[in-house]
Order: structure tokens, then C-alpha cells, then sequence
């Protein structure tokens, strides 16, 4: 029998995306309020670049979080009849996944207010911001929506949509 979905959880995961969502502007916002105030460092070159490849990295790792709909492995005898036979995670799991992958994208916009208390232009949080919006937007809600769709249609007990 296939597990109800926990009430609430769609609704859950869409707050928790906005909010990730939005937050970024508020970053650029203090970042502009504060970033002319704020002297440079003497290492912010090298700050620069430790900060650039960390948030390139988690960056890169949300998208791989984020891109796919987890499944929920299936016995079969061949990996087509698997793919083909598996079904959505069920919500918790999936939320797991999701949170992981949307603080992952969340730590660019962060890196990108710590380059400015380090003396970067605000223009630099801009940038990070919107490589994490992007990944939110561009990435994490369509997988989602193709998520909660194909749980609810494999809750009523009706095949997927063939896209």
C-alpha cells in the first residue's frame, strides 16, 4: 500500500522554497546598506577565491540535489523495468533531500554578504544572490512541482504523465 503523503508537506516544502527564495534580497539589501561603510581587507584577494570556490561547489552539488525527483528503488530483473517500475520517495525523504539541497544553493548568497563585511562592492552579493535564486527557481521548483505531482498521482493510484 503506498504511503500517504504527510498533510501539509506540499505546502510545507513551497514556504520553505519562497523563503529561500527571498532571502537572497535581503542579503544584497544589507550588503548595499553596509557595503560602502566597510574597509577592505588585506586578504580578500585569497578570501576571494576560498569564498568564489566554496559557493561553486555547493552551488554545483545543490543543482545535483535538486535536479532530479528521488525514486524509491525497485527489485527487477533489468534497470529498465526498474527505472520504469520505481515510484516517488515518499515526503519526508524528499523534504530531506530538498532542505539539503536548497541550503547548499542558500550558501553563495551567504558567502557573497561575507565578501562585503570584507570589502567587497554590494554588487558582488547581487551576483551571488542570483546564482542562488537561479538554482532555487530554475531548478529546485520545477523538480518539486514534477515531485508532488507524481505523488499525488501515484497516491490515487494512476500512472504519471508522460513528459
Amino acid at each position: 500500500m503506498p504511503q500517504r503523503p504527510i498533510p501539509g508537506s506540499r505546502g510545507a516544502w513551497f514556504a520553505i522554497l519562497m523563503a529561500m527564495s527571498t532571502t537572497p534580497i535581503l542579503y544584497v539589501l544589507a550588503a548595499y546598506l553596509v557595503g560602502p561603510k566597510t574597509t577592505a581587507s588585506s586578504a580578500l584577494p585569497t578570501l576571494r577565491l576560498v569564498f568564489g570556490s566554496l559557493s561553486a561547489a555547493c552551488a554545483a552539488t545543490a543543482v545535483v540535489l535538486l535536479a532530479r525527483v528521488p525514486r524509491t528503488p525497485v527489485e527487477a530483473e533489468s534497470s529498465v523495468t526498474a527505472y520504469a517500475a520505481d515510484a516517488p520517495v515518499p515526503p519526508p525523504a524528499f523534504m530531506s533531500r530538498f532542505v539539503t539541497g536548497a541550503a547548499l544553493a542558500e550558501v553563495a548568497a551567504i558567502d557573497g554578504v561575507v565578501l562585503v563585511f570584507l570589502g567587497e562592492p554590494w554588487t558582488t552579493c547581487a551576483l551571488f544572490g542570483a546564482v542562488t535564486v537561479a538554482i532555487l527557481l530554475g531548478v529546485a521548483l520545477p523538480t518539486g512541482l514534477r515531485y508532488w505531482r507524481e505523488r499525488e498521482s501515484e497516491d490515487a493510484g494512476s500512472a504519471p504523465a508522460i513528459e
